[in-house]
């Protein structure tokens, strides 16, 4: 957030527009990372509020074994993410796993029949 914030804040002040298409890949990056982040960190925070809040001990104990997994492996996922963001690279990945190929034409070649020059 705060590199997308310094870029506009330095696109203010030297008074130029800020083109949203420039920053395109940066601010997919973000929010796909913000994504990943919220979805595997809320059920943890959601347990201990819970416990906070009067979930019985026995509950939360097995409930922050499973969510604190996902809370400390989700690092792990981000140059997952990283790469789903590149298009170069997803498209890639796509014709890999789905096993296509470029376009390639199978036709009659003609053989070219060059003369000798010594002669024969």
């Amino acid at each position: 957030m705060a590199l997308l914030i310094r870029a506009i804040l330095q696109k203010n002040r030297l008074r130029q527009g800020v083109h949203w298409r420039k920053h395109k890949k940066m601010i997919t990056q973000l929010l796909s990372i913000s994504a990943v982040y919220v979805i595997f960190n809320v059920p943890w925070v959601l347990v201990i509020f819970a416990y906070q809040y009067g979930l019985p001990t026995d509950i939360a104990t097995v409930a922050l074994m499973y969510t604190g997994f996902l809370y400390y492996f989700v690092i792990f996922l981000f140059p997952f993410v990283y790469c789903l963001s590149l298009s170069e690279l997803r498209s890639k990945m796509a014709e890999k796993l789905l096993f296509r190929s470029g376009a390639q034409q199978v036709g009659p070649t003609t053989p070219t029949v060059r003369q000798r020059t010594d002669g024969r």
